[in-house]
């Protein structure tokens, strides 16, 4: 049985889906003082920090933000206004 390019390229797409969502993880929150704010989610390593996500909050503060599973320990939210909020991934 041979496989056709559109046949061969669906699976590749249902292939790409289940990899992106099999070894990801996502944080949901609201931040209700935090309307309309990037939010970035950073991750640390030793003394060092480095960025892993980020997110545009909506007019309720509600985000999303995605990161890999390799990612993992204390993390902080971080706002622009400079306000870290410590997270154990």
């Amino acid at each position: 049985m041979e496989f056709s390019f559109i046949k061969r390229l669906f699976l590749l797409g249902v292939l790409i889906v289940i990899y992106k969502t099999g070894f990801s993880q996502i944080i949901n929150g609201r931040l209700s003082n935090l309307q309309n704010s990037e939010i970035r989610l950073e991750v640390f390593s030793g003394f060092k920090s480095y960025l892993i996500g980020r997110a545009q909050t909506d007019e309720k503060g509600n985000f999303t933000i995605p990161f890999s599973k390799e990612h993992y320990g204390v993390a902080y939210l971080f706002s622009n206004d400079y306000k870290p909020f410590f997270i154990i991934l």
